[in-house]
């Protein structure tokens, strides 16, 4: 049984590790902090503010200021914006790759039982979706750290 299940998940991350998608879906992911970083480096610099037009007015529409909360803020609202794309596009390419390449009936045939195909596919769809969050809130971090946002605590840190 275990064996089975061993399989299905060793079959399934042979699939990832040869598709160029998972590297899309980071770098897509990826652009949140860096444009929650251009908005923070926008507000910080108020002689840019004249310069940069339309990302100027959304940043004073957001009614946000340069530090640490306000940047969080940013990265949660982009995890809840961008997961639910990005993520959905994660279980759709997992679950809907073998129909587009023809591998479904495939799947059907193998000695090993639907659910512990199915349970692979999960796996590894939770997997990629929290080594998404993870490499965000990194992203994020390291972002935040280059720009010297003032006001850090690990309080709000923890809450968002």
């Amino acid at each position: 049984m275990l064996y089975e299940q061993w399989l299905g998940l060793k079959a399934e991350f042979r699939k990832i590790k040869h598709a160029s998608i998972i590297w899309v879906t980071f770098i897509a992911f990826s652009l949140a902090p860096l444009m929650g970083g251009v908005f923070m480096i926008i507000l910080k610099n108020p002689e840019l503010v004249a310069q940069s037009g339309a990302l100027n007015a959304k940043a004073q529409l957001m009614s946000i200021s340069a530090n640490w909360n306000s940047f969080l803020g940013i990265l949660t609202q982009a995890m809840g914006v961008g997961g639910v794309l990005i993520f959905g596009f994660v279980a759709s390419w997992i679950f809907g790759r073998e129909y587009s390449d023809g591998t479904a009936k495939d799947l059907l045939a193998l000695p090993i039982s639907r659910t512990k195909i199915l349970n692979a596919k999960f796996i590894v769809y939770t997997g990629w979706c929290l080594a998404l969050a993870i490499s965000n809130l990194l992203i994020g971090l390291l972002i935040g750290a280059l720009l010297q946002l003032p006001d850090f605590e690990k309080a709000i840190f923890l809450k968002s």
